[in-house]
């Protein structure tokens, strides 16, 4: 089984990050013009809270996953490895799905207390894609402890390609009918690019499947599948607890701002509309430098 370099591994994540924050600003910026500041702020509000959740998901147990795999995969105990892989996957499934029901049966409450009642249906719409998000969680790690970058750079791309074409789309389409109404098509095509993303993942390990049986089928008995568990959860806990940090003060800020916006004298819309130029134009600037960074440490 062919393994990529450390310094191969960055170059790919790096060019596939580079094309992606390409991708997001060619996405943004006529999406901005279509939404309006105020759709914009409302994508801005909506966010954080999908991003709160996918912390418990995503990244950390990415991180977890891929190391206790190249541990397994540095001794070629392959099929252990995978395992590990399906463990995560099982895991992920069930998390996300809690998480899934529990943001729609509660999309009515969030939204309220955000301060945008009529936000509620733009979460109802994001509930896919956390369950979607989980599931490429666990292929990334798999493949990344394998040192095989290429499926997350391409599904990054692809990601963002669906974005873009489906989330531009039905914002447009939608927008006729107003801010919110927008804001919901723009997030329908996060759901979207994020189920697609996903399938690329199930295609791809099924061929990596084939061309690698022999290797994959090795005759190593795996730990039980609960201490398997336990060690991707103890690896994903400190993971969560750095990573949980920025979601949660934008989190806090999703709940605040427009609220205090509103207690001094400001319109609601005219409060969502100021939170999407500092979040939704500045911030995506600012996070720009980040991309090298992110790569290096994947």
């Amino acid at each position: 089984m062919k393994k990529q370099s450390f310094f191969a591994s960055t170059i790919i994540l790096t060019i596939s990050s580079l094309i992606c924050k390409i991708l997001g600003a060619v996405y943004k910026i006529p999406l901005t013009r279509v939404l309006g500041t105020i759709g914009t702020g409302i994508y801005y509000i909506i966010f954080p809270v999908y991003a709160f959740l996918l912390t418990f998901v995503s990244n950390s147990f990415t991180m977890s996953v891929s190391r206790i795999v190249s541990s397994y995969s540095a001794k070629g105990e392959y099929k252990t490895a995978k395992k590990v892989f399906v463990v995560s996957l099982v895991l992920l499934c069930a998390l996300s799905i809690v998480f899934a029901f529990l943001l729609t049966v509660f999309s009515h409450l969030i939204s309220r207390y955000q301060g945008l009642e009529g936000a509620y249906i733009c979460y109802i719409s994001l509930a896919p894609a956390i369950i979607a998000v989980a599931i490429g969680s666990s292929f990334k790690g798999y493949f990344q402890g394998l040192q095989n970058m290429n499926p997350t750079a391409i599904s990054q791309v692809l990601e963002q390609i669906f974005k873009l074409s489906f989330g531009f789309l039905l914002a447009r389409l939608l927008a006729r009918r107003g801010a919110v109404y927008g804001t919901l098509g723009a997030i329908i095509g996060v759901s979207i690019s994020e189920v697609f993303s996903t399938l690329f993942f199930v295609l791809y390990y099924v061929t990596f499947n084939a061309k690698n049986k022999s290797t994959l089928s090795s005759r190593e008995v795996p730990p039980p599948f609960f201490c398997i568990l336990g060690d991707i959860l103890k690896t994903a806990l400190p993971f969560t607890l750095t990573s949980v940090v920025l979601p949660l003060s934008m989190l806090i800020d999703s709940f605040l701002i427009v609220n205090i916006l509103k207690s001094i004298g400001f319109d609601k819309y005219f409060s969502a509309e100021l939170l999407g130029f500092n979040s939704g134009i500045v911030g995506m600037l600012v996070s720009l430098p980040s991309t090298l960074s992110i790569s290096l440490c994947m």
